[in-house]
């Protein structure tokens, strides 16, 4: 074959096919390590805020649904919360997953007698439920800290000095399920409760942390008059560990006349 026959100077041209060094894919790798660094705790935290505010507006609803089924009733409702275990079994006490339920009298009274200091439990035969519980997932009824959510209503004393809900009067803390001091009525630990389900000679959920809405609409903790605010807490939860870390808290609170639900973020 001759040097300048058209098979050489074929070869002489072809040249070898091009690609990226190893510098350059590791820089490029580089570069989408760093990428995802700073977009996945943005994605993560975008999802835990949208998840912190379905779980308000599930928790105002059942709230206003209850109080507006009073209201139109002439009747007596109650909110139960319980908060469970959110990898264990259903009625397992614990933290993640907050269990949100709603009964109403069937027959237009408190079910209970307003001066006994301790009620049994309200007879299930006499109430009817208001929907089925809600269970709403990686969430923690807790106490907030007075800088977590500032923009918060706040409690007027006598003094006139503004402070933040009692936490008596706060469903996150230990003390809500009890009875109310102010009412001189002493404080036990299940003022008056009811189960999910109605009925069950073994109820998966027994409710003591009850917001009791009258016939007027007005709100008040179990078995005691109206309080001028009651407040439910909500930090987020990754399965059964509370994120303490996190800015996406959600207060909610409910006026004690008149029953007015509102939600707080920072």
């Amino acid at each position: 074959m001759s040097a300048g026959s058209p098979t050489a100077t074929t070869a002489r041209r072809r040249s070898p096919t091009s690609g990226f060094t190893l510098v350059e894919l590791l820089v490029v790798i580089a570069v989408i390590i760093a990428l995802l660094a700073l977009i996945v705790p943005a994605f993560v935290q975008v999802n835990a805020g949208r998840a912190m505010a379905a779980a308000a507006y599930n928790i105002s609803g059942a709230l206003e649904n209850a109080r507006a089924y009073a209201k139109a009733n002439n009747t007596y409702a109650w909110v139960g919360f319980y908060e469970e275990q959110a990898t264990g079994s259903s009625g397992t006490a614990g933290v993640g997953r907050v269990i949100v339920f709603a009964v109403a009298s069937k027959d237009a009274t408190a079910l209970y007698a307003g001066n006994d200091p301790d009620p049994a439990a309200l007879p299930s035969a006499k109430l009817v439920p208001l929907g089925k519980p809600a269970k709403i997932d990686n969430v923690h009824l807790t106490m907030l800290d007075p800088g977590e959510v500032p923009a918060r209503g706040k409690v007027t004393d006598a003094t006139g000095t503004q402070a933040n809900v009692i936490p008596a009067y706060q469903v996150g803390d230990a003390s809500s399920g009890n009875g109310d001091n102010f009412t001189k009525r002493g404080s036990v630990t299940n003022r008056t409760t009811f189960t999910y389900p109605l009925g069950a000679s073994s109820p998966t959920y027994t409710f003591v942390k009850v917001i009791q809405f009258n016939p007027l609409g007005d709100a008040t903790k179990i078995v005691e008059s109206p309080w001028p605010l009651i407040e439910i807490g909500l930090r987020p939860a990754r399965g059964g560990t509370i994120d303490t870390s996190s800015k996406n808290c959600v207060a909610i609170q409910v006026d004690g006349i008149g029953g007015l639900v509102r939600i707080y973020r920072p």
